[in-house]
């Protein structure tokens, strides 16, 4: 998937009138901040894990197994850890519409 253009120009804008930078410098910035080694990235890498550990569990349970292909499986387990990282509990990707919207 690949960003259009409109959508690059719209996040290039200056919403908040200060300063020379628009909204995706900084997005990018502060990504690179929290993405970059040290602490940040430890505290979003364990919140990661936290979300993803229930959701690799194997219910054993004697329900039938359900089939779904590999990659929109991993797609959503790392969409909704990374997300859960960030937003928490009022994650806006736990509506199956906003991931779907985003992807």
């Amino acid at each position: 998937m690949v960003v259009s253009r409109k959508s690059i120009e719209a996040l290039s804008q200056n919403i908040e009138g200060i300063g020379h930078w628009g909204f995706r410098e900084e997005t990018m910035k502060t990504v690179h901040a929290t993405m970059a080694h040290g602490d940040n990235l430890e505290k979003v890498t364990q919140e990661m894990l936290r979300s993803l550990i229930p959701q690799l569990a194997i219910s054993h349970s004697g329900s039938v197994p359900r089939k779904e292909e590999l990659f929109s499986w991993m797609k959503r387990i790392v969409t909704r850890a990374s997300t859960d990282a960030i937003y928490g509990d009022d994650n806006p990707f736990h509506d199956p519409r906003v991931e779907d919207g985003f992807w």
